[in-house]
């Protein structure tokens, strides 16, 4: 398995896959999804600030997981 640097224990392969898990979540989160296909362009030769922004990307997700719209039924 390759190395992204000698710095670093992070395998090209573990990125490639939170690259792909950001793909899916455009599904739910359509307006993640041109940060998602522009970061995805790097994922045969990712580089360290590219894991750093999936990193980032995958923080927001996380922290706005709570936030969305709630439409209540009306009573009759």
């Amino acid at each position: 398995m390759e190395k992204l640097s000698r710095e670093c224990d992070i395998s090209v392969l573990d990125i490639q896959l939170k690259f792909g898990s950001l793909i899916f979540v455009t599904i739910t989160d359509p307006y993640i999804s041109l940060v998602a296909h522009s970061i995805t362009k790097f994922m045969q030769t990712p580089q360290q600030f590219h894991f750093s922004a999936v990193r980032q990307i995958i923080k927001y997700l996380i922290s706005t997981s709570k936030c969305g719209l709630f439409f209540p039924t009306p009573s009759i």
